[in-house]
């Protein structure tokens, strides 16, 4: 099935004479309607699967993940050296260690917080740099 196919059915479906497409809806709208409900199917779906790394710095507990992953829906998996990081809630962070952004150690748990843009968490700190996070 083409994108001209499905053009044309969509208009059919919504009433347009898809022979002058004179009526409310373009083949423009009817794209631009197509182009989002495909985005839209591959978000929920999570059909779109890439594994990135992001290099943590030494101390630093907040990230912003859109200069660095610049294709960023949302984590499937976080792993640091093959070990699984965790999700979590901020709020479970503070009932977990009440000073979990100065924890150093060895990543054990990741929250997100808000959607554009992302700020990305990470609970334990590394105390140097060159360690990095895997993420699906």
């Amino acid at each position: 099935m083409t994108f001209g196919t499905l053009r044309t059915r969509t208009l059919e479906r919504l009433g347009e004479d898809t022979a002058t497409l004179d009526g409310y809806y373009t083949a423009s709208d009817a794209g631009d309607g197509l182009n989002w409900a495909q985005r839209f199917f591959v978000l929920l779906t999570l059909c779109l699967e890439k594994t990135s790394s992001l290099a943590l710095g030494a101390g630093t507990v907040w990230y912003g993940l859109r200069a660095t992953l610049t294709d960023w829906l949302l984590p499937l998996r976080v792993e640091v050296s093959g070990a699984k990081v965790r999700p979590a809630r901020l709020a479970e962070l503070d009932a977990l260690d009440a000073t979990w952004q100065g924890r150093a150690g060895a990543p054990e748990r990741y929250a997100c917080l808000g959607v554009e843009p992302v700020l990305f968490a990470v609970y334990k700190q590394p105390a140097a740099t060159g360690t990095s996070l895997d993420i699906t």
